[in-house]
């Protein structure tokens, strides 16, 4: 098994409406698009396709990290987290790493003067 990634996406709801997470994997594809007619092959790299991932252990993790991850800012920072994509490697131990923040969408609270 390689390393494979993914994205996870957790969206804070707004007044009553509660968090929704999304969970997908990236396609391992890395072939190559032919054309029928020679004249058009150029060989250009096939597009990443994402998939949704239904692995409850392994979201659970995910969802444990961002949820750290998300206290850690708001508490940190004190502003409110509106919108978080991560992406997460988990290489052929089975160890996930998360690799970087694709966005984060924060809401900054206003202060009285």
């Amino acid at each position: 098994m390689s390393d494979e990634i993914f994205y996870i996406i957790m969206r804070n709801g707004y007044d009553s409406l509660p968090q929704s997470w999304q969970f997908y994997k990236k396609a391992g594809i890395r072939n190559l698009e032919q054309f029928c007619d020679p004249a058009e092959n150029k060989q250009r790299p096939v597009q990443n396709m994402f998939y949704k991932f239904v692995d409850a252990t392994i979201n659970g993790k995910f969802q444990k990290i961002m949820q750290d991850l998300v206290g850690y800012l708001e508490s940190s920072y004190k502003v409110k987290v509106k919108k978080i994509i991560g992406k997460f490697i988990i290489d052929k131990n089975m160890q996930i790493n998360l690799t970087g923040l694709q966005e984060l969408l924060i809401d900054v609270p206003e202060f009285g003067m």
